[in-house]
């Protein structure tokens, strides 16, 4: 008898602490496929996945993409992209100013969303 192909079970976007977890990602999944999941998903929390996804590629202006759709859904990971384009001039004009005003913005997406800070990924793209 065959069995039956079953497709993997959807990535968990976020550690047991509820927080957004790019490392774990990329550390238990292949890349492409996971984009392609994510794109699929839609959530304003895939999309912001998809951009750091693409970020950490090089892809800056298809991270761009996704970091935009994510803040228009008030996505604190998908703002904090933004943030971290701006500040380094990748695939945008670069702007400390800009980078600064979306870096709060995250910080108040986040309050709402789970009551704290960003942490993990503030502190990995921003020095």
């Amino acid at each position: 008898k065959k069995r039956a192909n079953n497709p993997p079970p959807p990535p968990q976007l976020q550690n047991p602490q509820g927080q957004f977890d790019l490392e774990h990602l990329l550390s238990t999944h292949n890349t492409e496929q996971l984009i392609q999941h994510l794109i699929k998903e839609d959530s304003p929390t895939s999309l912001a996945a998809t951009g750091w996804l693409y970020y950490q590629q090089q892809r800056y202006k298809k991270a761009l993409h996704y970091f935009r759709q994510a803040a228009r859904q008030q996505s604190a990971e998908g703002v904090l992209g933004l943030s971290v384009l701006y500040r380094q001039g990748q695939a945008v004009k670069q702007s400390v100013s800009r980078a600064d005003r979306f870096l709060q913005k995250a910080h108040l997406y986040r309050k709402k969303q789970q009551g704290e800070k960003i942490t993990q990924l503030e502190a990995y793209y921003h020095p």
